[in-house]
This record gives structure tokens, sequence and C-alpha cells, in this order.
């Protein structure tokens, strides 16, 4: 099931239990989209509240803060919208190897992507968040 089709049936399907559900990854699908969905899900809820008396109380977008992390690689639009994606979501992935990934150049396009993004925001998207979700302890490479 492509990485949207799935946050869409996660956070926004009235049988999932949106309380207890802690984390849903999507890799190789970039971010640039995740703005749209979040907005587009909740007009759909608000459009059709009235249709489902057991609707979760809340917008479906409220849901994906620190439940839905997303990866990417070649995604200049998608760093542009971080303000609206968060950057808590977000991780820059590479994959080795891979036809559609940026090795052996992966350093200079996160570089290059990344370019006019805080320093801290940097840390996160490359390492931080990683180490957070996947629960990784790792030491600093200081490399990037």
């Amino acid at each position: 099931m492509p990485p949207r089709r799935a946050t869409l049936d996660s956070i926004g399907a009235k049988t999932i239990d949106l309380e207890h559900l802690k984390r849903l990854e999507a890799a190789e699908c970039q971010i640039g989209w995740i703005p749209y969905v979040l907005e587009r899900i909740d007009d759909v809820w608000r459009t059709h509240l009235w249709s489902h008396k057991d609707a979760h109380p809340e917008l479906p977008s409220t849901y994906y803060k620190d439940r839905v992390f997303s990866c990417f690689f070649k995604d200049s639009v998608g760093v542009q919208l971080l303000d609206r994606i968060g950057v808590d979501q977000v991780m820059f992935e590479t994959d080795y190897p891979h036809q559609d990934g940026t090795w052996p150049r992966s350093q200079e396009v996160a570089r290059e992507l990344l370019a006019g993004v805080d320093t801290a925001s940097v840390e996160k998207i490359l390492r931080g968040n990683a180490q957070r979700v996947f629960g990784l302890n790792l030491a600093r490479s200081g490399r990037f």
C-alpha cells in the first residue's frame, strides 16, 4: 500500500483506535505531500462529520504529530514545507544500494537540500529524530 494511502487510512479511519496508535513510519515516500493530505483529511472529516456519530473527537491531523514519521532523500519542496510538516516528524534517508537513492552522493545531497535550514533542525532531520523514533544510542561521527 502506498505510504500516503496508509497514512490516510491510519489517521482517518474511525475503525482504528487513534488514542493508542503509537507510531507509523513511512519510508521512500518523500514529504512534500504531507501538508496537503493533512489539510484534505481534516476537510473530509469536517464535511462528513454529520454522517458518522462515532467519529474521532478531534481533527484527524491532530493524530499525526508524534505518531507519523516520514523519510525523504530528494524533496526540496518538502524541505520548504518543514514548518507545516513538523521538523520532528521527518528524517533524511539513505538507501544503499537503491536505484532511486542518493548514494554515493548522500552527504552532498543532504547538504544541498538542507542548506537554508537552521542547525538544530538539521541535527534532528539527519540524526536526532531517528535516534528518538528508533531508540538508537549512537555516538556522533562529526562527518556532516
